[in-house]
This record gives structure tokens, sequence and C-alpha cells, in this order.
């Protein structure tokens, strides 16, 4: 493992609010790799924000998005997650890997941060 890596895995681990942006992150890719519906999902670390576009039915040039929302407080993640969850159709359990506090605790997609 880089120390790169290490680095970003201990600063993940601190920070609650990166967990749920990593959570989000995680709903997106599955979202955008097993439905037919398009999502931009875009960090801006200045701000701590995240910038979230769903094009439901996928992206049409010229087309407004279906739902678009900029998250900077923590009270709204539950928000996205759930919302991206009814656009999968799935259960969490069915979705992601989570712990007790509903965390994610292993990505749904075939990477690892370790």
């Amino acid at each position: 493992m880089s120390l790169l890596n290490t680095i970003a895995k201990k600063k993940l681990a601190e920070n609650n609010k990166t967990s749920g942006y990593m959570e989000i992150f995680a709903l997106c890719l599955l979202v955008n790799t097993s439905t037919r519906h398009d999502i931009f999902c875009r960090f801006s670390g200045h701000t701590n924000s995240l910038n979230i576009c769903v094009y439901k039915e996928g992206w049409i040039d010229g087309e407004y998005p279906s739902f678009q929302e900029t998250i900077y407080e923590s009270e709204k993640d539950a928000e996205i997650i759930n919302y991206f969850k009814e656009l999968l159709n799935k259960t969490p359990a069915e979705v992601l890997c989570l712990d007790e506090e509903n965390r994610i605790t292993e990505p749904p997609f075939p990477f690892k941060f370790a």
C-alpha cells in the first residue's frame, strides 16, 4: 500500500462527513453501472460540498436534470442516499455492505481502499 493511500484512508476514517460522501459516491457508481439513470457527482474541496445531478433514464444533451442538489450539511446525506436507493429499487442491505450504524463498510464495486 502506498503512503498516499495510507494517509488518505486514515483521513477518510477520521472524517464522518467524508464517510457520508463516500457512501454517496459508491451509490452514484452503482446507479450509473446498474440502471439506465445517469448521475453526475462533483466534489468541491474549497467548500467541502457535493453537487449532484440525476438524469432519470439517461443524460440527453440540452435537457435539465431530473434532480439537482448541492450538499453542504451532513443532514442532507441521508436524503440523497435514500433517493439513490429508490432509483436502484433495492433495499439498503441488497445495495451496500452496511454496519450497525448504516455506514458503508465495503464498496459495492470492484475496488478497495486497502
